[in-house]
């Protein structure tokens, strides 16, 4: 562990940790050298976080939290393509405070814009999420929140074999199924339909809970997109 740690200290570049947890663990996601590293810690009965020491010796990390879907506000909206970033920006912000069960104040709040030309439309997503349970994920400098669901699809793709478009895969999540949409994240409840199941990766036994390594992984893998 103390070579592999020296090693980490020489290198210059940006790494991105993925970090997904339960409430037993956490799990560390990232690439060196061209490998992928996976770290495990139970949590403690006080919930203190703490970093792997291999982690703690990367220079210029950049952690990418997985945030439960449930968390997160979403409003998606459709806008003439014409409109600029300016009107887009004022839409939104009406939008904020007719519709967030919140005070604007009380959030942070992102969005992203979607050019449909064939429609003469931009789909715009807007996001928000409570500051005072963000501001508890924000540990550690250079932390971005994404969430777990795109998470862990990024993560599942990354290991699947699957030549099935994007729109017409089904992931199988504990009770249920999603879809990712143009307008979003689609349930259901009838396990049938999926068609991207844990049990078609092969996933090394040393995995502690394969949800949690599949959303940290895809987590690592962020690239400011869906």
């Amino acid at each position: 562990m103390k070579k592999f740690a020296e090693s980490f200290k020489k290198e210059s570049k940006n790494y991105s940790i993925g970090i997904s947890e339960n409430q037993a663990y956490r799990c560390f996601s990232f690439e060196y050298q061209e490998q992928r590293e996976t770290y495990w810690q139970l949590k403690t009965d006080d919930n203190r976080f703490t970093l792997p020491q291999a982690i703690e010796c990367l220079k210029n990390p950049v952690f990418i939290r997985s945030v439960p879907f449930q968390y997160i506000w979403r409003k998606y909206l459709f806008l003439p393509i014409n409109y600029d970033q300016a009107m887009i920006y004022r839409q939104i912000l009406q939008v904020l405070r007719q519709e967030l069960p919140l005070a604007i104040e009380e959030v942070y709040f992102d969005y992203q814009c979607f050019p449909l030309p064939n429609d003469n439309l931009v789909r715009v997503i807007i996001y928000a999420l409570r500051k005072n349970y963000a501001d508890s994920l924000f540990i550690q400098p250079n932390t971005i929140l994404d969430c777990e669901l795109y998470c862990f699809v990024r993560g599942f793709n990354y290991l699947s074999s699957s030549e099935s478009a994007q729109q017409d895969r089904i992931y199988a999540l504990e009770n249920k199924t999603f879809k990712l949409t143009p307008k979003g994240v689609e349930f259901n409840t009838d396990l049938t339909q999926a068609n991207c199941h844990l049990k078609q990766l092969e996933l090394p036994d040393s995995i502690t809970d394969p949800v949690l390594y599949l959303t940290a992984l895809g987590a690592s893998l962020w690239n400011g997109e869906e």
